[in-house]
C-alpha cells in the first residue's frame, strides 16, 4: 500500500537493507520499504491497543508505559521473524527432498548421462524450490560456468548447511574422479539415517520439554508473583513504621531508606519473566527442531501464560495476606 511505502521511505537505509536480507532469506516477493512501513504502523497500533486495555485494569502509568513499549518491541520482532520462519520452513522442505534428488541424479548417472544432464533431468516440479535451483545450475553450466562453481553457488542460495556440506562432498568427488553415483547414494542414505536419529532424539526428550515449559510458564512466574507481593507488604509495613516513628527493629524489619517502589519491583519481575520465557522458547526450539529460531514461535504463548500466572499468583498472595 502507498501509506506503508511512505512510512518506509522515512526509515533509515540500514534498516531497509536488513529487511531486504530477511526477504531474500525467505525467497518471497515483497518490497522492503513497504514491509518496514507496515510492520512499524501495525506495531504502533498494537502498542496503543495494549495501552488502552491496560487502563481498563486500573494499572499505574508506569505499568501502562512499560507494557506499551514491551508490546511494540515484541510486535516488531515477530513481524520480522515471520520471514525467518518462512525461510526455515523452505530450507526444511528442501533438506527433506534433497536425498530423493541425490538418488535420482545417481540413477541418471548409472543410466549413462553426464553430471550436468543428470542434474537437469532431476529438476522436476514436485521438488519445488530445489527444482528451480537445479534448473539454474543447468543454465549456468550451459552458459559456460564450471559445474563445481555452479553447484557451490546453488548451496549458497539455499542457505542450508546440509546442502552446502553435501555439495562440498560432491565437488570433492568430481575433482577426485571417483564413482560419483555411489557417493550420491551413500550421502542420501546417511541423510535419511540422520533424520531417523533426529526423530528418535526428539521423542526421548519429551520430559525435558515439559519440564522447561512448566518451569518457565508456571513455576517461576508463580514464585515471582508470590514473593513480589510479600515484598510489597514488607515495604509497606516498613514505610508505615518509619513515618509513624515506630522502630522497625522490634517488628523484625531492617532499618534503612527504601529505594525501590512497588511499580519498579513489578517491572523488574516482568523483565525477568520475559527473559526466562525468551530463553525457554529458544531452548525448546533447539531441542524439538534443532534450530533455536524456530522456538521463538512459542514465545507469545509462554510469555502470555507466564505473565497471567504472575498476576494470578499476586492476587492469591494478596488474599492470603489479608485473610
Amino acid at each position: 500500500m502507498i501509506i506503508f511505502k511512505k512510512i518506509g521511505n522515512l526509515l533509515p537505509n540500514f534498516y531497509i537493507q536488513k529487511c531486504q536480507k530477511l526477504i531474500n532469506y525467505a525467497h518471497v516477493e515483497k518490497d522492503p520499504r513497504e514491509f518496514a512501513g507496515s510492520s512499524l504502523l501495525y506495531s504502533l497500533l498494537i502498542s496503543l491497543a495494549v495501552a488502552l486495555i491496560s487502563t481498563l485494569f486500573n494499572l499505574s502509568t508506569v505499568y501502562i508505559l512499560f507494557f506499551s513499549i514491551l508490546s511494540f518491541i515484541l510486535s516488531e520482532v515477530f513481524f520480522h521473524l515471520d520471514f525467518v520462519f518462512i525461510g526455515i520452513q523452505r530450507i526444511k522442505k528442501m533438506e527433506k527432498l534433497f536425498p530423493d534428488i541425490l538418488n535420482l541424479i545417481s540413477a541418471n548417472l548409472r543410466a549413462g548421462m553426464t553430471l550436468d544432464k543428470s542434474i537437469w533431468a532431476a529438476s522436476r516440479p514436485e521438488f519445488g524450490h530445489l527444482a528451480k535451483e537445479l534448473n539454474d545450475v543447468g543454465k549456468d553450466v550451459v552458459a559456460g560456468k564450471p559445474i563445481d562453481a555452479a553447484l557451490k553457488e546453488m548451496g549458497e542460495r539455499t542457505n542450508s548447511n546440509l546442502i552446502k556440506q553435501t555439495i562440498k562432498l560432491i565437488v570433492e568427488g568430481i575433482k577426485s574422479g571417483g564413482k560419483l553415483e555411489r557417493l550420491l547414494r551413500e550421502i542420501a542414505r546417511d541423510i535419511r539415517s540422520m533424520e531417523r536419529i533426529s526423530e528418535e532424539i526428539k521423542s526421548s526428550l519429551t520430559m525435558y520439554v515439559m519440564f522447561i515449559f512448566f518451569a518457565s510458564a508456571i513455576a517461576s512466574p508463580f514464585i515471582f508473583g508470590s514473593s513480589s507481593k510479600f515484598i510489597e507488604v514488607s515495604i509497606g509495613l516498613q514505610s508505615m513504621a518509619a513515618s509513624s516513628g515506630i522502630g522497625t527493629s522490634f517488628m523484625g524489619l531492617n532499618q534503612g531508606e527504601i529505594l525501590i517502589t512497588n511499580e519498579q519491583l513489578g517491572i523488574f519481575y516482568i523483565c525477568q519473566i520475559t527473559i526466562i520465557s525468551l530463553f525457554a522458547s529458544l531452548l525448546l526450539g533447539l531441542i524439538q527442531k534443532g534450530n533455536e529460531k524456530e522456538g521463538l514461535k512459542y514465545l507469545p504463548f509462554i510469555l502470555s501464560l507466564a505473565i497471567l500466572t504472575f498476576f494470578i499468583s499476586r492476587w492469591i498472595s494478596e488474599k492470603l495476606v489479608f485473610i
